[in-house]
């Protein structure tokens, strides 16, 4: 039996692996790659590496530190976690593993448009994360698709530094909220309300985005598309065993712990998830320590309860 199993090989669990071998569980991380999608970073020919690089830099040391240490780890996918009475059971699909304590780790999901042009200018000006490239949109002119408040704080973040923002708001009321009025003071912000995307267009890079609206059909010429429309918690395995929000995250405390004893989560699938690769490497180091604490106490039977 292992002390602790890892679901999720992304900043957040390469992070709580290298904090839990300092601690000396015994270890396992289950996972079908690593590092996550830290290494898909956005290419256009205006945007330097040192917008993205550093998130990358310390993800590489974390993988260079497991690669020493020789981190046990199985290279599939889970498929089920069975809570047993005092352990739990994780499967694959090559296997199964028992364990006293569990860290997810398995991320978000950006939603799609599925809009043609969407899937061939993915980090050729499209991204799914304002907020990882909003300081480098120095003068450039933005969409933000999307009408919550995930869309609302990425065009506020977006507004600090590019020269016009367009924001493709399918729900008119997103204007009144405390982001929308925030937002509707800005002169260089443009609100396309009720409008739905159409088509992306560019030739090596995005340079159009086509929308239908009250207006008809306009075509914006941008730089780069944000499309901000929701995150889906990649949390299937564990959502009858925890408790997840509204939006299928997993609810976590500021131990990192869920609210089923022996479990725990950190990375965007959690409900303080913030699309910032060194804030998940922080919630994965804070996890380990916190699954360290639970397992001193497991033997004693106090580990299972908070």
């Amino acid at each position: 039996m292992y002390d602790l199993i890892i679901i999720g090989g992304g900043p957040a669990g390469l992070a709580a692996a290298v904090y839990a071998l300092r601690q000396h569980l015994k270890l396992l991380l289950i996972g079908d790659q690593m590092g996550g999608r830290v290494g898909w970073r956005l290419d256009v020919p205006w945007l330097e590496n040192r917008h993205s690089i550093s998130g990358e830099e310390v993800v590489r040391t974390l993988k260079a530190e497991l690669q020493l240490r020789h981190l046990p780890r199985v290279l599939d996918r889970a498929i089920q976690i069975d809570a047993l009475e005092d352990h739990y059971r994780v499967r694959t699909a090559t296997g199964e593993f028992t364990t006293r304590a569990l860290l997810l780790s398995t991320g978000a999901s950006p939603q799609r448009l599925g809009v043609p042009g969407e899937e061939t200018f993915y980090l050729r000006g499209l991204s799914y994360s304002a907020i990882t490239y909003a300081s480098a949109m120095l003068d450039k002119t933005v969409a933000v698709i999307g009408d919550g408040p995930l869309a609302l704080r990425s065009a506020a973040e977006l507004a600090r530094a590019a020269a016009r923002v367009y924001l493709v708001a399918g729900d008119p009321a997103c204007r009144a909220t405390a982001w929308g009025q925030w937002l509707a003071a800005l002169p260089h912000l443009t609100w396309l309300l009720d409008y739905q995307v159409e088509a992306i267009y560019g030739d090596d890079y995005v340079e159009a985005l086509a929308v239908r609206g009250p207006a008809g059909l306009q075509t914006l010429k941008v730089n780069c598309i944000f499309v901000e429309i929701g995150l889906q918690a990649n949390a299937g395995l564990v959502t009858e065993l925890v408790d997840c929000d509204a939006q299928g995250h997993v609810r976590v405390d500021n131990r990192n712990r869920t609210s089923r004893p022996g479990i725990f989560a950190a990375g965007d699938v959690t409900d303080v998830h913030a699309e910032q690769v060194l804030i998940a490497i922080g919630e994965g180091a804070k996890a380990a320590l916190s699954v360290s604490e639970y397992l001193a106490t497991w033997e004693s039977g106090a580990g299972l309860h908070r």
